[in-house]
């Protein structure tokens, strides 16, 4: 997975899907905002559930090294967003800590809409991390997946972490 560029165009982990995958987690947190480094978070959680002690089956394959995801994903979950903000399904707000995102009325009315095994299984992934992980501030989630992405098919000390101190 890399960052998108103007000659590259694929559906699988692009900025339509994981925009896609945070609009479900941001409707079900709702009405609570969240910034870009909780979404980048919460859905590399959402994605490999099953890395999680008792969480649900994961949606995609656990493939080795997978804990790079985290370093990469967050370029391509920005202009999701932002899609996914001009249609006016996710809002967008700034204060002094930066942006925030939030879902809109007609968010969760989209996400009705929908009807795949696919989008079924996004949201309840996405009522799965409401209900872990929603009431955990930003740094206890990332401290958590921190230290567990190396069990989880890591190689990622290497890399130096997250880039955020927990």
């Amino acid at each position: 997975m890399g960052a998108p560029d103007a000659t590259t165009s694929w559906v699988f982990n692009s900025p339509v899907e994981l925009g896609l995958r945070s609009l479900c987690v941001l409707v079900e947190l709702d009405p609570h905002r969240h910034d870009l480094q909780r979404l980048v978070l919460l859905d590399y959680l959402l994605v490999h559930s099953a890395d999680v002690d008792g969480g649900p089956e994961s949606l995609h394959p656990a493939v080795p090294q997978r804990g790079a995801e985290v370093l990469v994903r967050r370029a391509v979950l920005e202009p999701g967003l932002a899609l996914y903000a001009r249609r006016g399904l996710v809002s967008v707000t700034m204060d002094a800590n930066g942006f925030s995102y939030g879902a809109t009325d007609r968010g969760g009315c989209f996400l009705d809409t929908l009807r795949s095994r696919y989008v079924e299984a996004l949201r309840s992934r996405a009522s799965w991390i409401a209900a872990s992980f929603g009431e955990l501030e930003t740094s206890e989630i990332t401290r958590y997946v921190s230290t567990e992405l190396d069990r989880w098919g890591g190689q990622f000390a290497e890399y130096g972490g997250l880039g955020r101190t927990p």
